[in-house]
C-alpha cells in the first residue's frame, strides 16, 4: 500500500500517487491539496447564496460573476432546494420566477457564462440560444480540425435519417457514436444549417 503522496494526507493512493480525495481536488482545482471552504451556510437562502458567492463590486449594471470554480464549460452550477441548476438560472428564477414553457432557456445577453446578474439574462427559445452560440462563435463542437464530420456529411446523415436510416447504422457509416448522431438529426449539433438561410 502507498500513500498519498500530499503532505499531511495519510491515505493509500489509488490514481497518479493520489487517494481518491487528493485526486477529486487535483482535478478540480489543479492542486490535490488545495481546500475550498464554503462561504455559505447549509441554511442559507437562495439569494444569500447568489449573492454571497458572486463579485457585484462592479456596480448593478456590470457582470456579477460565480467566485467558486465553474464546470468545464464555463457555467456555474449548485443544488439548492434538491434541484441542480445553472447559477444564472437560479438568480433569474429568483428575481422573475420559473421562465415560460415557450421560453424555457435563459440566455446571457453580456456573453459573459459566469455572470448571474439577472438584468444581463432574458428568456429564450432553443433556437434563439442555438443562434446566439453561432453568432458569438462558439460553435465549438462543429467545424474542428480533428472532427470527422464537416457540413456535406451532416447534410447526408440527416437526409439519410428522413429516408429511414437507423442511428445504429449511420454511426456506424460515419465511425461517429449514436449520441452524436442523435443530436445531429435532432438539430442539437451543427444548427443552424449555413445554407438554410
Amino acid at each position: 500500500m502507498t500513500p498519498c503522496s500530499v503532505q499531511g494526507c495519510d491515505k493509500a493512493s489509488e490514481s497518479r500517487d493520489l487517494c481518491g480525495r487528493c485526486y477529486a481536488r487535483w482535478q478540480r482545482h489543479g492542486d490535490p491539496a488545495k481546500t475550498v471552504r464554503r462561504s455559505y451556510s447549509r441554511h442559507s437562502t437562495l439569494e444569500e447564496r447568489l449573492i454571497e458567492q458572486s463579485d457585484r463590486s462592479g456596480g448593478p449594471n456590470s457582470c456579477w460573476p460565480w467566485a467558486p470554480p465553474l464546470s468545464e464549460d464555463g457555467y456555474a452550477r449548485f443544488t439548492y432546494g434538491k434541484r441542480f441548476r445553472p447559477a444564472h438560472v437560479w438568480s433569474y428564477v429568483l428575481v422573475a420566477g420559473e421562465p415560460p414553457s415557450e421560453t424555457p432557456f435563459v440566455l446571457h445577453s453580456c456573453d459573459n457564462r459566469s455572470c448571474i446578474n439577472p438584468n444581463h439574462l432574458r428568456t429564450g427559445t432553443h433556437q434563439e440560444n442555438m443562434e446566439d452560440m453561432k453568432s458569438r462563435n462558439r460553435q465549438a463542437r462543429e467545424n474542428l480540425p480533428w472532427s470527422r464530420l464537416d457540413w456535406p456529411r451532416v447534410r447526408e446523415i440527416r437526409a439519410a435519417k428522413l429516408r429511414g436510416v437507423s442511428i445504429r447504422d449511420l454511426a456506424a457509416t460515419y465511425e461517429v457514436c449514436r449520441s452524436n448522431i442523435e443530436k445531429i438529426v435532432n438539430n442539437r449539433y451543427w444548427f443552424p444549417d449555413p445554407e438554410s438561410k
